[in-house]
C-alpha cells in the first residue's frame, strides 16, 4: 500500500513570506497615513536588546543666540553643551499557527492557498499588535511627565477640555496630529456634539463625517491600553509621537507534522521591533527589562523624559470616566 510523505503536502515558504511582507508593507503605509503621521511603522536593522542614541540637550534661542555689538571688544562666555543618551527597548515576538490538512482539502484549497492565508493573517495581526504596542508605550512614557497628564477619572470629557489639552503645547499647537480614543469615549463625544448642536467646529467637521474635535483626526480603537487604570485614556499625539521599527529580519519555518491521526500544517514566525517614543527614553528601571511586556511598557516608572521642553514630547494623556 503506497504511503504519502511530506513532499505530498508542501507548505510554500516563499509564498507565505512574500504574502506576509506584501500585506505588512501595504497596511503599514495605509496606517501611517491614517494616523496622520503620529504613529509610524517603519523598518531599520538594529542589533542588541536596546537602541541607544546620543543627543545634545535642547537650549533656548535666548541662551544660544546673543546680541553682538559691532564695536564691542569685551570678553564673552561660551554656553555649555550638555549631552544625554536616549534608550529605547526592543520587543521580541512570535506567531505559531497550525491547521489540519484535511480542513483545507474539505474546502478545496491547496497548500499554496494555505501559505498565502498564513502570511496575510500574521501580517494583519502584527499591524494590530504594533498599534496596541505604540499606544501602550505612549501611555506609559507620557505618564512620566506630570504636566502632560490631565483629566478626572470621575468625569466624562467635554468640549471645554479640548483647549486645556491643546494648551499644553503652547505655541506649538500645530504639532498636534492625532487624538486616539476608545470607541465608547468617541461615541459619548458624538452624543455630546448632537446634544449641544455643534455643527461647525474647526471647519464643519460633522459635515466632513468626522467627530467635531477641533479639526484633529481621531483614531478610534479599543486598544487595552486605553482602558488601563480606573477610567479611559485619551491620547493627544504630535507628529512622530511613536514609531514602531521592525528592527530584525523576520524568520519563518513551516512544515507538516506527522504521527497524528490527521496531518497538521504548521508555521512559525519570529519577529523583533523597537519602540521609540518622542521625547522619552527608558529609565534605569526600564533598562533593566529585556523585551518588556505590554504592562511594563504602560508603567510610567520605566520611562523618563529626555526632551527638556514638554512641547517637544509625544503628547498628552487625558483620563476620563467613559
Amino acid at each position: 500500500m503506497p504511503v504519502g510523505n511530506k513532499d505530498d503536502f508542501k507548505i510554500h515558504n516563499t509564498i507565505a513570506m512574500a504574502s506576509y511582507l506584501e500585506k505588512l508593507t501595504q497596511n503599514s503605509d495605509i496606517f501611517n497615513g491614517a494616523s496622520n503621521g503620529a504613529i509610524r511603522m517603519t523598518s531599520n536593522g538594529m542589533i542588541g536588546d536596546f537602541s541607544e542614541s546620543d543627543f545634545i540637550k535642547e537650549m533656548s534661542s535666548g541662551k544660544v543666540i546673543k546680541h553682538r555689538d559691532p564695536s564691542g571688544l569685551g570678553a564673552v562666555t561660551p554656553e555649555k553643551f550638555e549631552e544625554d543618551t536616549k534608550i529605547s527597548p526592543k520587543l521580541n515576538t512570535y506567531a505559531y499557527l497550525s491547521q489540519t490538512w484535511d480542513a483545507f482539502k474539505k474546502k478545496g484549497q491547496s497548500a499554496e492557498a494555505f501559505s498565502v492565508l498564513v502570511g496575510e493573517a500574521v501580517a494583519m495581526a502584527q499591524i494590530e499588535w504594533s498599534c496596541n504596542t505604540a499606544i501602550a508605550g505612549a501611555t506609559g512614557a507620557i505618564g512620566a511627565t506630570t504636566a502632560m497628564n490631565m483629566g478626572d477619572v470621575t468625569k466624562d470629557i467635554t468640549y471645554a477640555d479640548f483647549p486645556k489639552i491643546m494648551g499644553a503645547f503652547g505655541d506649538k499647537l500645530g504639532s498636534i496630529k492625532l487624538l486616539c480614543m476608545h470607541s465608547s469615549t468617541y461615541y459619548n463625544l458624538m452624543g455630546t456634539a448632537v446634544a449641544e448642536k455643534l455643527t461647525n467646529i474647526a471647519g464643519a467637521t460633522i459635515m466632513s463625517a468626522s467627530n467635531p474635535t477641533f479639526g484633529i483626526p481621531v483614531l478610534v480603537t479599543d486598544s487595552p491600553s486605553l482602558t488601563a487604570g480606573a477610567g479611559k485614556n485619551i491620547l493627544c499625539l504630535v507628529d512622530g509621537a511613536v514609531t514602531i521599527i521592525n528592527s530584525e529580519d523576520t524568520s519563518m519555518s513551516a512544515g507538516v507534522v506527522r504521527g497524528k491521526e490527521n496531518l497538521i500544517l504548521e508555521t512559525q514566525y519570529e519577529m523583533a521591533c523597537n519602540i521609540d517614543v518622542k521625547g522619552y527614553g527608558l529609565s534605569t528601571a526600564g533598562v533593566a527589562i529585556i523585551s518588556p511586556t505590554t504592562a511594563q511598557l504602560e508603567a510610567k516608572a520605566n520611562w523618563k523624559q529626555s526632551s527638556t521642553d514638554v512641547k517637544n514630547t509625544a503628547g498628552v494623556v487625558f483620563v476620563c470616566k467613559t
